[in-house]
């Protein structure tokens, strides 16, 4: 799926209210802070927020900041956010919102990744959904959005998607 001309954020945390401002943590699909591939580092307009079964469509502004010893965080203005975890992005047409267990038949490196990371969350894109896979002592779970083209899936091959590293294979359990 490409993922490079729009906003995708998984919102991981949302950690202080300033000014009315939100701050907010998460997980980024692409190299370039969340914002895809067109150099910018805030956005102001529809917003799609994704999460359980939900899917709200929100106007407001989202921007970059980077805070010592804490990293890269985001700044949301427009109002409430639902409780993390929830993807917010600017695709309309994303959708199907899924969940699985999955297995997976691991390439050597991404053996090496989750070897020196035995708990983390990983942005993943296949051919046609793009998800978050949660690896915990080597127990995979799955939460993966389409844009209504083929959410399901008996195996698929997944890239990590901010470093473009090759998964595996998932099927779902």
């Amino acid at each position: 799926m490409n993922i490079n001309d729009d906003i995708y954020i998984w919102v991981t945390e949302v950690l202080d209210d300033i000014f009315g401002l939100k701050i907010f943590d998460g997980c980024i699909f692409d190299g370039d802070y969340g914002f895809g591939v067109n150099d910018v580092r805030e956005f102001t307009g529809t917003l799609h927020l994704l999460y359980g079964i939900e899917k709200v469509e929100i106007y407001g502004s989202v921007s970059l900041m980077h805070v010592s010893r804490r990293g890269v965080l985001w700044l949301f203005d427009g109002g409430e956010l639902p409780i993390p975890p929830f993807l917010i992005t600017t695709n309309k047409k994303i959708n199907n919102i899924k969940q699985s267990s999955v297995s997976l038949i691991l390439t050597q490196e991404s053996q090496e990744i989750f070897a020196r990371n035995v708990d983390g969350l990983y942005p993943v894109i296949s051919e046609n959904f793009m998800g978050i896979l949660y690896n915990s002592n080597n127990e995979n779970f799955l939460i993966w959005f389409d844009e209504g083209n083929g959410g399901d899936f008996n195996s698929k091959r997944l890239i990590f998607s901010e470093w473009d590293v090759e998964v595996g294979i998932a099927s779902v359990k």
